[in-house]
């Protein structure tokens, strides 16, 4: 277990280093985005998510796509749907 957590680090980290910490920003900012989704919902952490929907500019899409896999695994994302937009942040709409 030690190690499959290390190698999502891992993950993490080197999409962070491809696009200037960019990743590690996208996955946080995701991440946050769930646990608070769960915590106003009065939901435990491990709690499942049916659907998250992120929303923004191609740009930060594209990063986030980068480190989905981790965000997935993080959150117990059970599916994402990626959109762009012309906005100037990412939105996130979780679903339980």
């Amino acid at each position: 277990f030690a190690y499959a957590a290390a190698s999502s680090a891992s993950a993490i980290a080197l999409a962070a280093q491809r696009a200037d910490g960019a990743g590690l920003d996208a996955a946080a900012a995701a991440i946050g985005a769930i646990r608070k989704a769960k915590s106003q919902a009065r939901l435990p952490q491990k709690a499942g998510v049916a659907r998250l929907i992120a929303t923004g500019p191609q740009a930060d899409v594209d990063v986030l796509a980068s480190v989905l896999a981790d965000v997935v695994a993080a959150g117990h994302v059970a599916d994402v749907q990626l959109v762009t937009a012309d906005c100037v942040e990412m939105r996130y709409e979780v679903m339980f």
